[in-house]
């Protein structure tokens, strides 16, 4: 797995991989984040999206790591096992490409947590 910022101009990711990419849109009105999630093949042709919306975390890195980890679950659910995530948060992708295994994991249980999986 590896993860990049977004770039300024987009490119299919190499064969065999597939590019995730992820956004969060956060609903102050309704205390709700939308949550938005596509994968491209290595010809950019869109193999699958997923949006939803989540209740708001109570900070913008919560915001962040939830989206990202809905990235990852969406991900794992295709059966994908060659992939780059893209995203425009730096604290989340300094995260992601951390090599301490609990940062990795930290995103996880906070997302299992939202949606009590826990």
């Amino acid at each position: 797995m590896s993860t990049t910022t977004s770039p300024s101009s987009w490119s299919p990711p190499p064969a065999p991989c597939f590019e995730i990419n992820f956004d969060g849109a956060v609903f102050k009105e309704s205390y709700e984040v939308g949550v938005g999630v596509i994968a491209r093949d290595s010809n950019g042709l869109v193999c699958a999206s997923v949006s939803e919306k989540i209740p708001l975390p109570p900070s913008s890195d919560d915001v962040e790591a939830l989206v990202v980890a809905r990235a990852i679950l969406f991900a794992q659910e295709l059966g994908l096992s060659s992939m780059i995530f893209e995203g425009d948060s730096l604290v989340v992708i300094n995260t992601l490409n951390s090599t301490e295994e609990y940062n990795r994991w930290h995103l996880m249980v906070m997302f299992w947590k939202q949606f009590n999986l826990l």
